[in-house]
This record gives structure tokens, C-alpha cells and sequence, in this order.
């Protein structure tokens, strides 16, 4: 495993009490691969059919979702989406086929920004609008304990990071860490509505 959880991790059962549609949900992804073209013309899809950013695979479902989870696991055994990014392809095709319009705000940072995390910085440069729940990415256990014990000493840390304006709670409701190009959704304030 190269995920940890923050102080915050119990928020996202919140979350998952309120998601009332039949889709996972899952954290917009910081970097779209755009290396999954052929599988947009295999589903009868193209670039313009995808309703939300490219997501990263750290889902979170509700018993609502079991059908379309069964769906891509069985399409994964099938063979389908061989190479490119396996199951996250997958999930993101779907979704996409689905018609699926809200993300998680990016609530798994990866971690060579805990930094910016544990500094509250004002301002950001790359990769903000972040909701710090998740610490993704270390495949070094030395690592991933440092990573715990720095987590564990910023319990109660304002978690809401902003391009200008530092990190705030979520109840700060001014804030956001949804991207400009989506809106926070009225179903939760962690989860971004995309109208495109």
C-alpha cells in the first residue's frame, strides 16, 4: 500500500451517507495520462463525451454502486483494458459512459507536498485545490512511518488547501478545492459537480 490517512479520513463516510447516485466516487486525478484515446473509440466515446476530469482509482462506493463495480470487474476479466492504466481506464470509461458529472475534490495529494501541508502555506504553486485526507504515493516503509508521525502532530490542521489564500476547515464555506472549471456540489462540500 502507498496510502495513508489523515486525522480527516472519517469525513468521507459523510460523504458516502449523502452520495445518492448508482457511481463510485473517486479524486480528481492532478495529471490526466491521456493515453486511454482507443478505449474512448472501443466504448463508442470520444474526447468530448467525457463529463468530468480524468479521476485517479482511490474510490469510494456505497452499496448503490455494486452494479457498475461488477460491470468493471468483469470487463477487467474479460481481458478488456489491457495496458494503459488497467482499472483506473476502466473506471474513468465508465464513468464517462455513465454520464457521470461530480468528483471528489483531490483528497490524496501526493507525498512530497505534505510539506506544504504541515507549513500551511499561503500560497500555491502547482496542484492546489486540495483537500489533505489522503497521503498518497511513498512506496518506502522508512518513509511511510516518518509520514505517520508528521500526520499524527498536525491533528485538528486546517485541511483545505487554495492557490491564494493558505488552507482552511471545511466548514469555511468560501472555500473551496474544487477546481475553477467545476463547482462545489450541494450534496457535500468535498465533491466538485463538472457541467460540461
Amino acid at each position: 500500500a502507498d496510502t495513508l490517512v489523515n486525522w480527516n479520513v472519517d469525513i468521507l463516510f459523510d460523504v458516502l451517507h449523502r452520495w445518492p447516485y448508482p457511481l463510485p466516487l473517486a479524486p480528481r486525478h492532478p495529471d490526466d495520462p491521456k493515453n486511454y484515446l482507443n478505449y474512448l473509440t472501443q466504448f463508442k466515446l470520444d474526447l468530448k463525451n467525457r463529463t468530468t476530469p480524468y479521476i485517479h482509482a482511490h474510490i469510494l462506493w456505497n452499496y448503490r454502486a455494486y452494479p457498475f463495480l461488477q460491470r468493471v470487474v468483469s470487463l477487467l476479466r474479460q481481458g478488456q483494458f489491457m495496458g494503459a492504466n488497467f482499472d483506473e481506464t476502466a473506471i474513468n470509461i465508465l464513468l464517462w459512459q455513465a454520464k457521470s458529472n461530480h468528483t471528489l475534490c483531490k483528497i490524496d495529494p501526493y507525498f512530497d507536498g505534505l510539506s506544504s501541508y504541515e507549513l500551511s502555506e499561503k500560497i500555491c504553486k502547482t496542484y492546489c485545490h486540495t483537500a489533505y485526507i489522503l497521503i498518497h504515493g511513498s512506496k518506502n516503509p522508512t518513509e511511510m512511518d516518518n509520514m505517520v508521525v508528521r500526520l499524527k502532530n498536525h491533528t485538528g490542521s486546517p485541511f483545505i488547501q487554495t492557490p491564494q489564500h493558505g488552507f482552511h476547515h471545511l466548514n469555511e464555506t468560501r472555500y473551496t478545492c474544487c477546481y475553477p472549471d467545476s463547482h462545489p456540489s450541494s450534496i457535500h462540500p468535498l465533491l466538485c459537480e463538472h457541467r460540461i
